[in-house]
């Protein structure tokens, strides 16, 4: 058989041994895909970091509010699970305060095993009233759609109105007047509000704005273009819209965003109104944290691949509403993912003497570019956000916080799109003692932090530049879990006060 050169010439610098004619084709084929992909991912996160720019610079554009309050009877559904009494008391209590006189509340305990749970949540209800009406079932299956759809069964047929409120938000007095005056137009099928929460301090306004970024830019963007997609709580529906598209889907992840792209296929469309109408609490600690984040990344991604062909192939969809709902459906991944582990790996090979030459280097550099791109747009998109809002502490924090999370966030993409694994983890709201700790969960994140460490360290002691300058935005990504880690930890204590005088107040 004929032996050939195993690399091109040119893309090595010393004599490299001859292989079989099949093996270099094949080589050849792995190298110019890698190259594609690595070039793909530069591309795709200027893309989604140009969209996020975009939609920071976008001027806000409100929904038309009615001046006059609108009538019509809500039924609020509030879905729990083993949630704790005192935080679900403080939301029933406040849902006993609104304004709005024709209402009716139905809280839908599920799977909690434990009776001294739900049982004093039962006994609430009957404490409040006629309007509230409690449930308990066992062995619920559909994650939170499943509870949702019950609770849809036993709905008052009167209703023209379905409020979803989560188990730990207590709500503003207004909440559903408010709502109701953005019904106005019948196409108007649903009516967010931001998500904001209770237990917020100076050691944890890292992960307020976090989550602020979503609603601030991709649900504004949504505004102006007419495709926002419901948060999952503090959202108000239209009754007829909902039995016109059927029960949310029970195998969905996030059932509301699923539920929000196929209210606007169907036609229909939704408003974000960026005013405070409720508050409930974050995840106390990291693990409860990344589950939630993880959670978000992949179902927004299953429901991205579901609709992935509705969005991009001719429709009616104007190409903004086409790029609107691509990055607000992919709001929590990224395409850093294939340059992170490109760098690694390269610079490891490249290190060690085996690397190819000009090739090696070219994918870390196009590789670090990738990373560079998505690091730079992030951090203009928060500034624009929140410059004059925040200081510029806090808004790098909450950029540390965000790139904390880089992992999950780039693993989610992969997994969303390949389908691989998955499954609905609910966020936990006890305080618990001790939980374990963060670098259990973190192992990813700390390897790629040691090892594009040392590659950094060996890379300028050798006087490779390219290389250091990789191997520090992989260390910066990764390493930023720290951040996540402590504001988390702080979230726990500001937590754990929270709880205690809610207590006291249910006391009273």
């Amino acid at each position: 058989m004929r032996r050939v050169a195993i690399f091109p010439s040119g893309w090595h610098n010393g004599p490299r041994p001859t292989m079989p004619l099949y093996v270099t084709a094949a080589h050849d084929i792995f190298v110019g895909a890698l190259l594609l992909l690595t070039y793909g991912s530069v591309s795709l996160v200027a893309v989604q970091g140009g969209l996020q720019i975009v939609g920071a610079l976008l001027p806000k554009r409100p929904p038309r509010r009615s001046a006059r309050p609108r009538t019509g009877f809500v039924s609020i559904h509030v879905p729990t699970c083993n949630e704790p009494p005192v935080l679900l008391k403080n939301t029933l209590r406040s849902l006993h305060g609104l304004r709005h006189g024709d209402f009716e509340v139905i809280v839908l305990d599920n799977n909690t095993a434990d009776p001294a749970v739900w049982r004093p949540i039962q006994a609430y209800c009957k404490e409040l009233g006629a309007p509230f009406r409690f449930y308990h079932v066992d062995k619920l299956s559909g994650f939170k759609a499943g509870a949702l759809n019950l609770l849809r069964e036993k709905t008052d047929p009167r209703a023209e109105f379905i409020a979803v409120v989560d188990a730990d938000y207590e709500v503003q007095p207004d909440f559903l007047t408010e709502a109701l005056r953005y019904f106005s137009d019948e196409r108007v099928a649903f009516v967010q509000f931001p998500q904001t929460y209770q237990n917020i301090g100076s050691g944890n306004r890292g992960l307020r704005i976090e989550y602020e970024h979503f609603f601030q830019n991709y649900l504004n963007a949504g505004n102006r273009f007419g495709c926002v997609t419901a948060t999952g709580t503090l959202t108000v529906f239209r009754a007829a819209v909902l039995r016109h598209v059927g029960p949310y889907t029970p195998t969905s992840m996030t059932e509301d965003a699923e539920m929000g792209a196929r209210l606007f296929f169907a036609g229909y469309r939704g408003v974000f109104v960026d005013r405070v109408m409720g508050r409930g609490v974050m995840p106390y600690d990291f693990v409860a944290y990344k589950k939630q984040k993880k959670r978000w990344a992949r179902g927004n991604m299953e429901v991205l691949m579901r609709r992935f062909t509705d969005i991009v192939f001719p429709s009616d969809l104007s190409w903004a509403q086409k790029l609107a709902l691509l990055s607000q459906l992919g709001a929590w991944t990224n395409f850093t993912l294939l340059p992170s582990l490109c760098i690694v790996a390269f610079s490891l090979a490249e290190m060690a003497g085996i690397g190819e030459g000009r090739f090696t280097e070219r994918i870390i550099l196009v590789s670090a570019a990738a990373l560079a791109i998505h690091v730079a747009t992030k951090t203009v998109a928060f500034g624009l956000l929140f410059h004059g809002r925040y200081s510029w502490t806090d808004i790098l924090r909450a950029l540390a916080v965000h790139f904390g999370m880089n992992w999950t966030y780039a693993t989610a993409l992969f997994l969303g799109v390949f389908r691989l694994g998955g499954k609905f983890e609910r966020t936990n709201k006890f305080i618990i003692p001790r939980v374990p700790p963060a670098v259990e969960h973190s192992i990813f994140e700390i390897g790629m932090s040691i090892v594009s460490a040392v590659l950094g360290m060996i890379a300028v002691a050798e006087g490779r530049p390219a290389i250091a300058a990789a191997a520090v935005l992989v260390f910066a990504l990764h390493a930023s879990v720290v951040m996540v880690d402590a504001e988390t930890r702080f979230t726990k204590r500001v937590s754990a006060m929270l709880l205690k005088e809610l207590e006291t107040r249910t006391r009273l």
